[in-house]
């Protein structure tokens, strides 16, 4: 409970206890925890507004790399936003969804096609790898490369760190050096 009730006053968390311990047990844990959230937003509700507004201005999508070769993206909504998209994917995954796929493989591929359309083949993955300069340099008697060579080939730079004019960023290489 107190995790649920941090956001008020000791006060108000002392309310909202009283009110929810009065109800008796609940059938699961998850009741008793709504039992919480909606006495907190009863005892202080322009509370409950500001930090609603706040957290939708978290909204945010992130990518996080997982076990083999799986990622994982994550979307962070309103709620209603979260719901009606999870059920409008679900909804396309159904009348999608063949014998050799399973209906959560069927949601990933409606995903997919929801944010490539049909350009999905043409996507193209780029990956930045940062390296201290250094790396490169002692690589470079492996392989006879010049060090100049190098450096303008990742992004036009010149000794001592600055990039020729209309160079890409250093992050982008122009070429590959083999390992």
């Amino acid at each position: 409970m107190d995790d649920l009730t941090e956001v008020l006053s000791v006060v108000d968390a002392g309310r909202v206890e009283r009110r929810v311990l009065a109800y008796g047990r609940r059938t699961n844990p998850s009741r008793f925890r709504d039992s919480i959230r909606y006495h907190v937003i009863k005892i202080d509700p322009a509370s409950a507004e500001r930090r609603r507004a706040a957290a939708r201005q978290d909204r945010d999508v992130t990518y996080m790399a997982g076990e083999d070769g799986v990622g994982h993206l994550g979307a962070a909504l309103t709620a209603e936003e979260a719901l009606a998209a999870h059920q409008q994917i679900d909804k396309l995954a159904r009348k999608a969804r063949t014998p050799d796929r399973t209906l959560g493989q069927c949601r990933a591929d409606v995903l997919l096609g929801l944010i490539f359309g049909e350009q999905r083949e043409r996507v193209k993955v780029q990956v930045n790898v940062t390296v201290p300069a250094t790396t490169v340099k002692r690589r470079s008697h492996i392989h006879p490369l010049n060090w100049e060579d190098v450096a303008s080939r990742y992004g036009g730079v010149r000794r001592g760190g600055q990039r020729s004019r209309g160079s890409p960023p250093p992050a982008t290489p122009r070429a590959t050096i083999p390992a």
